[in-house]
Order: C-alpha cells, then structure tokens, then sequence
C-alpha cells in the first residue's frame, strides 16, 4: 500500500538532507522525548512518541539504524520510568519491562524495513522492463526529460539514439516468441555493455531500444553508436538465427518542441538507415 501522497513528499525531502543532519534530528527527538517523558507524571506516558524516531531512522538510514535507534528509545523509556521520583518496582518487573520495550521498538522498525523494502521493489519493478532489466518507457520519459531540462539551461550537448529490430514480427512469426524473446535479451544486454554509466538505455516497446548520451557531441556520439552497432551484431550473432537491426541518431537542438519531436527526429534516423540498406 502506497503512502499518502503529503508523507510521501515529506519524507522525500527529508531523505535529500545529509546523513549528520538526519542522524542529529534522530538524536534529538529521542532525549526531547525522554526528558518530557521524565517530567510529567507517572500515570502520564509520552514514551510512545518515540514510534517517530524510530520510523524515521528506519526508512531515512536503514534497518541497522532503525534497529539502534529502537534500543535507544526503549532504554530512554526505560530510565524516564526508572529514574521518576514515583517509580517503585521489584527488580523482576524492572528486567521485564526493559525487555518489552525493547521488543516494542524493534518490532516497530523491522515492520517499517519490510514496508520499505516492499515499496522499494515495486516502485523499481514500475520503472523496469521486465523482460531485458532495463528501463522502460515511463522511466524513460522521466529521465529524458531531465536531461533536457539540463540541456537547456546548460547549453550541453545532447544526442538520443533509437534502435530497432529489422522484420522483428518475421523472426517471432518464422522461430517463435520464445526466440523474439532471445533476441531483445541479447540486444539488451549488448547495449548495456558498451555505453558509458552516464547513458541511459530503455526498452520503449515491442523491439524499440532508445539511448540517451548525455554531454556527448554529435562526432562523439556516431562513433559511440558504430561501437554499440558491432556489439550489438556480435551479440546477436551468437544466436541461431540472423537477425538485423537499425540505429537512428538525432542531436538535441533549441528549435526541437520537446521529447516527443525529439524521439521522432531519431526514429526519422532510423528509417532512413532502413531505406538505404534496402536500397543497396
């Protein structure tokens, strides 16, 4: 289950604060807390407010912390209890309730870690491709878009590459899905191998692959897109059957609307590459 729209924006903030700054906050609340906890009556606990610092230290730093933090604020109940002017109790009911506290909070943090976890792979299983692991289109988009935010402020040069399958529908229709299915892998796992860790590859669609190079001039990037040509033949070329493909290159440029026109000036690439290997 998805958090609330307004948490999930704050605790988007609060993970972009550095570590020291989320450590100290932690920190704070926990002897804020206690010391509250020590000052009102006995009757009247605050100690389950420690929850917060817990579940923060768990989703913001991880499990380890969520997990220290929840030994923190069991021991500061524990002491705000034990250390009261009214606090009277047998050495046997104070060792289980330590222990109890204890197991209160950690609870509370490994629940947070699981939900953590869980929405962590989802969010990432949203934005992969589940057949080749890499992106997909809507990761795509965002991440595009981003770039060209960049590029327009900046200056920077930009140059998108698309690529497809030649006759893909004939290789499914002649060996099988299964085999389409070998293809794209394959494909994938070319590309992967031969661009730089600040490219972003997707898989836009049935045999469609789009490659962002951020920073790289045209030159650069047509020689980056002959290396991605012969890793991607040598890749496929392992297969059983011959299969061809076409790469399209278009450079960003201040007269392009958007990402949309942008995508269509590297698929125009495409096909022209298409037409003139037909052609010869």
């Amino acid at each position: 289950m998805p958090l609330p729209h307004g948490s999930a924006r704050v605790l988007g903030r609060l993970e972009r604060l550095p570590t020291p700054v989320v450590v100290t906050g932690i920190a704070l609340q926990v002897v804020g807390i206690a010391v509250l906890d020590w000052l009102t009556p006995l009757e009247l606990s605050l100690a389950v407010f420690h929850v917060v610092p817990v579940f923060l230290a768990t989703w913001l730093l991880g499990r380890r912390w969520g997990l220290a933090v929840a030994t923190a604020a069991a021991v500061s109940w524990f002491l705000a209890d034990e250390l009261h002017p009214d606090a009277r109790l047998a050495i046997g009911l104070v060792v289980w309730n330590i222990a109890m506290k204890v197991v209160f909070f950690v609870v509370i943090s490994e629940l947070v870690a699981a939900l953590r976890t869980a929405m962590d792979r989802l969010h990432q299983e949203a934005r992969t491709d589940p057949l080749t692991g890499l992106l997909n289109r809507r990761a795509f988009y965002e991440r595009a878009e981003e770039e060209i935010g960049r590029v327009r402020r900046s200056g920077a040069p930009l140059v998108l590459a698309y690529l497809d399958v030649d006759d893909f529908k004939g290789v499914n229709d002649r060996f099988g899905h299964e085999t389409g299915d070998r293809v794209l892998v394959a494909l994938a796992r070319a590309l992967s191998r031969s661009v730089r860790s600040a490219d972003v590859i997707a898989r836009l669609g049935g045999d469609e692959f789009a490659v962002l190079f951020p920073d790289a001039e045209p030159a650069a990037a047509a020689a980056l897109a002959a290396h991605l040509e012969s890793a991607v033949a040598r890749e496929l070329g392992t297969l059983e059957t011959t299969v061809g493909f076409s790469i399209g290159l278009a450079s960003w440029t201040p007269s392009l609307e958007g990402l949309d026109e942008f995508l269509r000036s590297a698929d125009s690439g495409m096909y022209r590459v298409k037409a003139r290997r037909k052609g010869e």
